[in-house]
């Protein structure tokens, strides 16, 4: 990992900077042929240390109460508190705005162009839902029509972007990032990113993993200067996992995460006792000012969500606001905020009080009867049809296919069992339906503890037209499914209640709102210090 202080990617307007810094270069030869696997002697590239330009902050780890509510006037079951550790990491230190979401969907539709009706859907399925706005009681049609495009809400946070939507773009980013970085450093050819090819278009675990799908004679990416190297393969000569030299993917914060880094310092206690001051209200005003000014942006009142000191009526411009002790924005009002876990009611740190996370799901690359990974081919990629009508993409042409773990993998190991542990511990057994005293309970498709309806797979009719299915069961005990994702913080149209870290919601991964959005975060790798691998270095 060569980055310094931050791994981020700073967008303006329609395109994004790249920071360069620090020159570094690698003198043993012993120590390069592990890096490149070829011959070092001959390697004539030095590598750089790379800034992912402004825009992440290092949030250092540590031990919190996660679920520690001032007031649960809703009488929740699931704000019990529990003493959670997490790990540093990064975290934007704002939402992803509309200018950076649109870089995304302008490099989808060149590279996958909707006149190809091949790839028609990949452009369709990453689009924001723009009607999240049309309200039947409420004027709001030039939003559906100007919010996502117009310059004027370029850095407004992007909203109408569902959980599976915004897993996507993290994948991109990531891709994106690390395309810039082996180019900068000659690599890559200059000109791929403003002419890739659709079922080539750069992926870092291609790269990494498959590179010579990457390569071909009749249309060459590798870059040109490796003419004086007296190599066979110059594929030899590409950087491994082990240099470092790619970064860390982009990715949602998970719950506890993103909890963790919207708590003010004084909160990071291990009592269950929340301190008066850290009320709802004085967190997001500020007193002592002849004007009161608002510190977030929520809704006050009935038919008031301006105030004389607040700058907005619906979302505003990220950094309206000042940040919060880590140095981040908006971590209370403005939108709230998807991230990566699976809801339950239950939050279990019994077993695991370290980077809790619920929504595993352990995969593997597919061998080809060649013995090479096999990749998605560029005819037949996946589009599945979602329960409310809408198209995902599950691979772009040219990634890697994948498949849960089975049993070879998790055969006698002592920490999983099972490749999708998402119902692992699952919630409060003696409150489940199906709990028999003396009996364990066993979990199957027939029976899970939360056995919400189950969305039959939408169809459409000769005329495009949808045909509906529902779940006509009458012994449906819940709306919690395995589908259900966590969104965290309160938006421009929440009361102050909602502002509260650690409140917490859910959501269907597939659906949208025009109050949620999303902010990415990066693992810190090696040492929990600021730096971590970088600092040996």
């Amino acid at each position: 990992m060569k980055s310094i202080d931050s791994f981020s990617m700073k967008f303006s307007g329609t395109s994004f900077l790249l920071l360069i810094v620090l020159s570094l270069s690698f003198t043993s030869c012993r120590f390069l042929e592990s890096i490149f696997g070829g011959n070092a002697e001959n390697q004539s590239k030095s590598l750089k240390r790379h800034s992912l330009g402004e825009g992440l902050v290092f949030i250092k780890g540590g031990s919190f109460t996660q679920g520690l509510v001032e007031n649960d006037v809703l009488n929740e079951w699931n704000q019990r508190p529990t003493q959670q550790q997490v790990m540093s990491f990064y975290m934007d230190e704002s939402e992803v705005t509309n200018a950076m979401y649109l870089e995304y969907i302008n490099w989808l539709k060149e590279v996958f162009p909707s006149s190809n009706p091949l790839y028609k859907l990949i452009h369709e399925s990453a689009l924001p839902d723009t009607l999240v706005w049309n309200s039947p009681l409420g004027y709001f049609d030039e939003l559906t029509q100007y919010y996502f495009r117009n310059p004027a809400y370029a850095e407004y946070p992007v909203v109408g972007v569902s959980w599976l939507q915004a897993v996507q773009f993290a994948e991109w980013r990531t891709d994106r990032l690390n395309e810039a970085i082996l180019i900068d450093q000659g690599f890559l050819n200059e000109d791929l990113k403003d002419n890739p090819i659709p079922e080539r278009a750069f992926n870092s675990s291609v790269f990494l993993k498959a590179p010579e799908s990457l390569f071909h004679q009749e249309s060459d990416q590798l870059l040109a200067p490796f003419d004086d190297v007296d190599i066979d393969n110059p594929i030899d000569l590409l950087p491994r996992l082990e240099s470092g030299l790619l970064q860390p993917k982009f990715r949602l914060p998970t719950e506890a995460e993103w909890e963790f880094a919207a708590l003010p310092n004084q909160n990071r206690i291990k009592s269950s006792v929340l301190p008066r001051s850290l009320t709802p209200k004085s967190r997001v005003r500020q007193y002592g000012s002849s004007n009161n000014r608002f510190l977030a942006n929520f809704k006050l009142r009935q038919g008031n969500y301006e105030t004389p000191s607040d700058v907005a009526t619906i979302t505003t411009r990220i950094k309206s606001f000042p940040a919060n002790d880590f140095g981040l924005y908006d971590m209370e009002g403005n939108v709230s905020e998807w991230v990566l876990d699976i809801y339950r009611p239950v939050v279990d740190n019994q077993e695991s009080d370290l980077n809790y996370f619920r929504g595993n799901t352990f995969m593997k690359e597919v061998i080809g009867p060649n013995g090479k990974i096999t990749l998605v081919p560029n005819d037949r990629f996946r589009i599945d049809t979602l329960p409310n009508g809408r198209p995902i993409v599950e691979s772009l042409p040219g990634e890697i296919q994948y498949t849960p773990i089975g049993d070879a993998e998790t055969f006698m190991r002592t920490n999983i069992d099972n490749p999708s542990p998402m119902r692992h511990n699952d919630g409060d057994v003696e409150s489940s339906i199906f709990y028999r005293y003396g009996e364990e309970l066993q979990y199957h498709d027939t029976d899970p503890m939360y056995n919400s309806p189950r969305h039959v797979q939408v169809t459409f009719d000769q005329n495009g037209q949808i045909i509906r299915g529902y779940d006509s069961s009458n012994y449906r005990t819940t709306l919690i499914s395995d589908q259900s994702r966590v969104y965290k913080g309160g938006s421009w149209k929440d009361r102050a209640y909602w502002l509260d870290p650690a409140k917490r919601r859910l959501l269907p991964q597939y659906l949208s709102t025009n109050s949620i959005g999303f902010r990415c975060a990066v693992s810190n790798i090696g040492s929990n210090s600021r730096g971590g691998f970088l600092s040996r270095r």
